[in-house]
């Protein structure tokens, strides 16, 4: 007949939280008073092998959240690219249009001039009725399209400064995962 020896025991039990919700947990028992070096070597590889199995099972998620982060850092990427070459477009068709007002204000004002000097009037010319009028709405269309210009620029200027704050967090949080793909690959071996 064998005789069991029961001594109290404390127990440890290692827990690690996985990142999708779940757990690692390990347990073990050490009889009382037998927790030296040896029990706490024992109960550091408990915590080694909890995180090697949280890092095994969070590899693959890290691992897409990463393939996820630099296919977006590639389109905001794109997206600038397309803000810039869409301004530059449309501020070349405003460049454009500006150029033709200034060409009729500049030729409504000479075939005015024109017909002043040759109707013998002496003095200096200065527009009146409708000449007045035009070379008036001629000044306006160019400060219109000006303003519209300065406008459009400060629009692109904002986009293109959000577009690059957006891609410096990002490759800043891509940074922080491949950092922490790297250490949870060095835990898995």
């Amino acid at each position: 007949m064998s005789a069991a020896i029961q001594t109290a025991a404390v127990g440890v039990d290692v827990i690690k939280t996985l990142a999708g919700g779940g757990q690692v947990r390990f347990q073990t028992f050490f009889p009382q008073g037998d927790i030296g070096a040896a029990g706490s070597g024992l109960v550091d590889g408990l915590v080694l092998m909890a995180e090697r199995q949280a890092a095994q099972a969070e590899l693959p998620d890290l691992q897409e959240q990463l393939t996820k982060m630099e296919s977006e850092l590639a389109q905001y990427d794109e997206d600038r690219k397309v803000v810039e070459a869409s301004h530059v477009k449309r501020q070349a068709e405003r460049a454009v249009e500006y150029s033709e007002i200034e060409a009729q204000h500049t030729t409504t004002h000479a075939v005015a001039y024109e017909e002043f000097r040759a109707s013998g009037r002496d003095g200096v010319f200065e527009p009146r009725g409708h000449v007045a009028a035009n070379l008036n709405r001629f000044v306006q269309a160019k400060a219109k399209i000006k303003a519209e210009i300065d406008k459009a620029d400060a629009e692109r200027d904002a986009a293109v400064k959000n577009l690059a704050i957006s891609i410096e967090r990002r490759q800043a949080e891509i940074a922080r995962l491949a950092t922490e793909i790297t250490r949870r690959r060095s835990l898995v071996g």
